[in-house]
């Protein structure tokens, strides 16, 4: 779940982070969401995001060992 409303200003492949978005809130913060499974389609740069709204699963995109998110 999106911590905060904002925007998202990066979404794709991220490295060793796997499927990534990062999140912009008018509060002067970003978070960065990894090892999501969900398709980059669903969350295009400049897309809104409502605090407490699912943008991701548990996955294993990217680097990892087992299933997780951050």
């Amino acid at each position: 779940w999106a911590i905060e409303a904002g925007t998202v200003t990066q979404s794709g492949e991220l490295g060793g982070w796997g499927n990534a978005i990062t999140v912009a809130t008018d509060k002067g913060w970003s978070f960065m969401y990894a090892h999501r499974p969900v398709s980059d389609t669903q969350w295009p740069v400049g897309t809104k995001v409502q605090k407490g709204e699912v943008i991701g699963h548990i996955g294993t995109t990217g680097q990892t060992q087992g299933g997780h998110v951050h």
